[in-house]
Order: C-alpha cells, then structure tokens, then sequence
C-alpha cells in the first residue's frame, strides 16, 4: 500500500461531515521505502488530503466511488483507483526530483557491471470495479474487485481489508490489514523484464498471479477543532513469487508518517 494514501484513513478515524469538501494538510515527516531495485525511500514532509462525500457520489484523494447501496449490515459501491504497483515507479522519479537526488553514473559496456533496473518504466493503470464493505460492531471488512481500464495491461486485482477502530476521549487509533490479488497480466506487466530490458540471460522468469498484503496502525490525537496529531506506522509484505523479479530488491518495507494535520 502507498503511504500517500494513509492521510484519508487518518481521516477516517474521526467522523466525517456529507455534502462538504474536506481538505487536510499534514505537516511532518514521511517515508516510504521502496521495494524497487537499489531504489532510495520516498520521502515527503507533507501529506495532502482531499475528500467529498455526498449522497451518493464520493472522492477521496485520487479514488473516485459511487454508491449502489447501503444499510446497517452492508455497503456496495462502484469505485475507482490508480493501481499502486504503477505509482512506485512514478513515486520513485518524484521523490528524487523532491531531494535533488539525481546522480545515477551507470558505466556503458563494461562486462562487470552489477545489473541495474533501477531505470526501467511503467506507466500508471487506472482501474476500476466494485466494492463491498460490511461494517460490524467489532471489525469492518471490505472487498474490492477492480479491472483496468486504462489499456495499460488488461490486469485485475482483488483487495481485501479488515479495519478496527478504537475511539477513546481524548483520541482515536485505527489497526487495518490487507490482501491484495495481482492477476497475472497485472503482475507480468510491472515486474517482468522485458527483452530490450534484459541485462543477463538469468535474470528472465516467468510472473504469475500473487498475493501482497500489508498491516497499518494509525493514532489520531485532536488538539483543537482544526488541529490533530497524526501518527501512521504501516508494513507491506510482497508476494514471494513476485518478489523473484529482479526490478524488486526488498520483499518486506516499512512506512510511516508523523506530524500534524490542519483541517481547512
């Protein structure tokens, strides 16, 4: 999971308004490491949040929802998100343009030379489905199934989320784990190798479908009506098969964010 996408779970500890736009900036330190080969963190001293809800229609950062139904036992939507194995490479190029870490020197032709896709691109999907949250006392899980509809692969991914929240008088905290299916067009596409891109014969494998899945904690701490404390810690676990590509280095990664939220 990307931890851009943590400021509107942040959010969502606390009670949100309808038929309003919510605009939360948060000021702090974040990273994200990334799993990406010899890719340095993703770092960020800002988060930014955008979000509307109405009666039927949502938004919520880059996440576009429209509600089919809802009642007490069961909420079915129609959704629709940028995949997140595109926004690491897209991320990655940000980050060091942010830190003006540029410097790359990669010698041409030498035969000794360490295999280096740190370089190699992928495009963003953007992709599309529904969605189906069943709220209970005690948990809430939810299940997405989401198709591409950008035309970059023609994958699909299933996510599954189960969320607690704990609210207390003085400030709220959130646990949420994850699961996530890759297809394997999904998969082939952002981790395969292809052969202009190929440094050595061993480095070729065949992708398939895999599962990631990811944990994350979040303390909401309100100091005034617009100002709260915000702490997010989240683990991301990558499919080991998946994780077999040579475009990945790290299997486990780590991100967080702490700082404070100003609600506009």
């Amino acid at each position: 999971m990307s931890l851009w996408g943590t400021q509107v779970a942040a959010n969502d500890v606390q009670e949100i308004d309808t038929k309003r736009w919510h605009v939360n900036l948060a000021l702090g330190y974040g990273q994200l490491d990334n799993p990406r080969f010899k890719s340095e963190p993703i770092r960020s001293l800002v988060l930014p949040s955008v979000s509307y809800y109405g009666d039927r229609f949502y938004l919520e950062n880059l996440t576009l929802g429209y509600s089919l139904y809802e009642s007490d036992q069961i909420i079915i939507d129609l959704q629709t998100h940028l995949n997140e194995d595109g926004l690491l490479f897209e991320l990655k190029g940000l980050g060091n343009v942010l830190l003006s870490d540029l410097l790359g020197y990669a010698p041409i032709n030498d035969p000794f030379e360490e295999p280096n896709y740190a370089d190699v691109e992928r495009n963003i999907s953007y992709l599309a489905g529904i969605y189906m949250e069943l709220p209970t006392p005690w948990v809430t899980a939810s299940l997405g199934a989401y198709q591409d509809i950008s035309g970059v692969h023609h994958g699909h991914e299933v996510l599954f989320k189960l969320n607690r929240r704990f609210e207390y008088e003085y400030f709220a905290t959130a646990v949420e784990l994850g699961w996530a299916y890759k297809s394997s067009e999904l998969s082939r596409y952002y981790y395969e190798i292809g052969p202009a891109e190929v440094h050595q014969e061993s480095d070729r494998f065949r992708q398939y479908s895999g599962i990631n899945s990811y944990a994350r904690g979040i303390l909401n701490l309100p100091l005034n009506p617009s100002w709260s404390l915000v702490a997010i810690l989240e683990y991301n676990r990558i499919d080991s098969g998946i994780a077999r590509s040579p475009l990945l280095d790290k299997q486990h990664y780590w991100g967080g964010f702490l700082g404070f939220s100003y609600a506009f």
